[in-house]
């Protein structure tokens, strides 16, 4: 049941269960540039992690099936057009509102967002 539970909640916070090259090595103890070959030569292949922009980010909670939270997040290019916004209007809606709110987050020089999250002029 517990596993059920945290399945749910990767879906409705994948922001929560990810981290970019940096948080990564200093968890696991490793250089940046290792984590970077790393991501590229196996994460990738696995699910477990997603070149956005310049950074990588990497899942953090292990599940690489349909509740995979790489699958449930956007950077500000592709939330720009799902939106029909110029990127740079993104990003500062990102930086003034909706970090505030949980809904995205910056990695590395890159803005990622919730996927889930409805277009920001509704909320």
């Amino acid at each position: 049941m517990d596993t059920e539970k945290s399945k749910y909640i990767t879906i409705l916070r994948p922001l929560d269960y990810i981290m970019d090259v940096k948080e990564a090595a200093k968890l696991w103890n490793n250089s940046p540039s290792y984590v970077k070959d790393l991501c590229r030569l196996k994460l990738k292949k696995k699910g477990m992690a997603i070149k956005k922009g310049n950074t990588w980010i990497i899942n953090k909670s292990n599940v690489t099936d349909s509740n995979n939270p790489l699958l449930y997040i956007l950077d500000a290019e592709e939330a720009a057009v799902r939106w029909n916004y110029s990127p740079s209007y993104v990003k500062d809606l990102c930086r003034e509102s909706l970090e505030e709110k949980g809904y995205a987050i910056k990695k590395g020089k890159t803005w990622i967002l919730d996927a889930n999250q409805p277009n920001p002029k509704l909320l």
